[in-house]
């Protein structure tokens, strides 16, 4: 299975992205982006660096709920950085070539799996394409995106101003220890430390994809020479053909997980600066697509205006196309549902009966 999807969302109050910080002023992040009438603005977004640590860390914290236990030391830690050169999976293998080394890694860590990995090792390197995609989290091309700075104190103890500090020094001079003593403690607790943060208010839109087809799948494939080649032709074996690493159980259980890592996600658990400004989050729309077929096009973004009319042209020619069956799913209702045919438009009341669908799909799968 196949699925891509876009959605909107009305932010209220985040600092989901930070820039960098100047003395006591942090910046959030900002881009250059071309609008509908094709002028050039500034505006705050989140990297699809962010949205994807996010879904891997709320992916990995679903499977464990699960009891699910087939994840790597670095991710149950929710650090996902390369696999270093020592790694035990890797160091059992007697002269693993790339294809063993990602058979080995996928079928013992479900994260590795769906968000891929890069092992740079000294005689060999083995790396697998991510199976999710996103996009960055921009605002929506006709809406007004708002950033402002927010002056924030807090009490600093041990912090106190050099002339104040000089003050005691002289004081102490003329009085006994201990009083010195009280009246530094009184200006250290009193002294605050002034800090200035960027927020930002909008409606802002971003999309994904999900190649769930290739979960538990290798792509790497063994180097075959010309008489191998001739000798599988006349075998009549197929060339093509992928194996599956994991069983269906396992598989079943990670495209489901993958799933299920997008509802917090949607409704505010991701991003920076989430224990003081937590984003005000309400989905507005969502659009979702799948199929069987590898090459399903993404749907035009939710940040442009007229997106669902343009997406539902755009799965009408490539169904044409393809002869492949697209199934949409659309929040909230806009009286485009159609139930038959090669492209089916189904509509929602709710976000997230969405992927309540998708899931019941992907069990449809496993029983035939």
């Amino acid at each position: 299975m196949f699925i891509r999807l876009t959605a909107k969302m009305l932010v209220n109050v985040h600092d989901l992205n930070n820039e960098a910080s100047v003395g006591y002023f942090t910046d959030i992040r900002k881009v250059k982006l071309i609008n509908e009438a094709g002028e050039v603005v500034e505006a705050p977004a989140v990297s699809g660096n962010m949205l994807k640590h996010w879904h891997f860390v709320y992916m990995k914290r679903a499977l464990e709920e699960k009891g699910y236990e087939k994840l790597c030391s670095y991710c149950l830690n929710e650090e996902a950085f390369r696999i270093p050169q020592d790694d035990r999976r890797v160091s059992r293998l007697k002269n693993p070539s790339p294809a063993e080394i990602e058979e080995e890694i996928i079928s013992t860590c479900a994260i590795e799996d769906l968000h891929g990995y890069l092992y740079p090792g000294k005689e060999v390197t083995s790396r697998r394409e991510s199976l999710i995609k996103f996009s960055w989290l921009i605002p929506v091309l006709d809406s007004q995106s708002e950033i402002f700075t927010v002056t924030h104190n807090r009490v600093a103890r041990g912090v106190v101003a050099e002339s104040e500090a000089q003050k005691t020094q002289q004081k102490a001079e003329c009085r006994s220890n201990d009083t010195a003593k009280r009246e530094s403690e009184a200006q250290e607790i009193k002294q605050q430390m002034l800090f200035y943060k960027q927020y930002s208010s909008g409606l802002y839109g971003f999309s994904s994809c999900l190649d769930l087809a290739y979960v538990g799948v290798p792509f790497t494939r063994e180097y075959i020479d010309e008489e191998k080649l001739c000798e599988r032709a006349e075998a009549g074996v197929s060339f093509t053909s992928r194996k599956y690493v994991i069983d269906d159980s396992d598989r079943k259980l990670r495209m489901k997980s993958a799933l299920e890592a997008f509802i917090p996600l949607l409704t505010g658990g991701f991003g920076a600066s989430q224990c003081r400004s937590l984003p005000i989050i309400k989905i507005q729309e969502l659009l979702a697509v799948y199929s069987k077929n590898p090459c399903l096009p993404n749907p035009t973004s939710a940040i442009y205006s007229n997106y669902i009319n343009e997406s539902i042209s755009i799965y009408e020619s490539f169904t044409s196309i393809s002869g492949a069956d697209v199934v949409m799913m659309v929040y909230p209702r806009r009286g485009k549902e159609r139930k038959e045919g090669k492209l089916r438009v189904l509509e929602y009341d709710k976000p997230l009966d969405v992927f309540k669908h998708i899931v019941e799909e992907i069990d449809g799968l496993f029983k035939k």
